[in-house]
């Protein structure tokens, strides 16, 4: 899986995204696994799971999303704006950024993918996204459609 085939997923549940966003919490869940569910029906031996734990020193953290084919492993963590977090969005977007960072998995054959996808819905946090994207292109991407704003950012 891609940067740009995780991306397409996202662009494409735009619009279902929006009409979860107003049903209010608990959302977040239901889009990740949508995404563990698309993957397994693409077939091909695709595995998914959620809330898998972080080494040390984030040992008390799980990360969101992790896919598995063959010796491949996508490590995802989604950020969501929320109406009740006062910390501003971009904010939370990098904690998850420097975050993942320390997410591993063991095996000297293991090619590791690691991605953070920020959704909001604010203008102040579709500004900072975009502005995000802008100063980091190849890292990062941005899209915006129906109200929303969705940013994945690629981590090395």
């Amino acid at each position: 899986m891609t940067a740009d085939e995780l991306f397409i997923f996202f662009k494409s549940k735009a619009p279902q995204i929006v009409n979860a966003i107003s049903t209010g919490a608990g959302w977040e869940i239901w889009l990740q696994v949508e995404l563990i569910l698309a993957v397994r029906a693409a077939g091909q031996g695709y595995s998914g799971a959620r809330e898998l734990p972080y080494p040390s020193p984030w040992d008390r953290s799980r990360l969101d999303i992790t896919i598995g084919h063959n010796q491949e492993y996508y490590a995802i963590e989604m950020k969501v704006e929320s109406a009740t977090k006062t910390k501003p969005f971009m904010d939370r977007i990098l904690k998850d950024v420097a975050k993942i960072a320390y997410y591993e998995v063991k095996g000297s054959d293991v090619k590791l993918s690691k991605y953070v996808v920020g959704i909001g819905f604010s203008i102040a946090a579709k500004a900072q996204m975009k502005v995000y994207s802008e100063e980091h292109p190849g890292k990062a991407g941005y899209y915006q459609d129906s109200g929303l704003g969705i940013l994945l950012i690629v981590v090395s």
